[in-house]
């Protein structure tokens, strides 16, 4: 271990750093997180209700039977499934990048901000770039200030008492 290497490890230690090292399932978990939370919204949910709406609508109108509504509804309820299929199938390849198995992810709650470190980063973001935290099956998502993008990490670098003050800190950060 050179010596650059060895100040990080006692940056780690001296600041609370927790560590978490990837196994085979993380890139899936977090996919797993990610996708449920995103496909769960309430805007979600109301968008694919007013689909089904609208099919069942033109289906009624355009077959003149209630049998042709329930298929073209069933073809989106599967149309949907397929949809969140692929959906998790893109992500879990777009974390594997920093979260296949064997590599290390490191984060340090700070009072100004997250410092973090994964396979391709270091960084410091402070809590005012973010806009909720939300804890969704194994993943913790991040969302950011303008609501455009997520940051999804392990839930496993997050014990109770630091997710109840980094969500504290982002609040009190947004409320500022």
């Amino acid at each position: 271990m050179g010596s650059e290497e060895s100040a990080v490890e006692d940056r780690a230690q001296d600041e609370g750093t927790r560590e978490f090292v990837a196994g085979a399932d993380t890139a899936r978990r977090l996919a797993d997180g990610y996708v449920r939370y995103v496909n769960t919204r309430p805007v979600a949910i109301a968008i694919l209700a007013a689909l089904a709406v609208v099919g069942v609508v033109l289906a009624v109108t355009v077959f003149g039977s209630w049998i042709g509504a329930v298929l073209l509804v069933g073809c989106e309820a599967v149309g949907a499934w397929i949809g969140v299929i692929v959906q998790r199938g893109r992500f879990t390849r777009q974390v594997r990048s920093v979260a296949a198995e064997g590599l290390r992810m490191r984060l340090d709650a700070r009072p100004d901000g997250l410092w973090l470190q994964t396979a391709l980063s270091e960084g410091h973001v402070q809590y005012g770039a973010f806009g909720s935290l939300v804890v969704s099956g194994d993943a913790v998502l991040l969302k950011t200030s303008n609501g455009s993008s997520y940051t999804v990490l392990p839930a496993e670098l997050f014990p109770p008492e630091t997710l109840a003050r980094v969500r504290q800190r982002i609040s009190d950060a947004a409320a500022s």
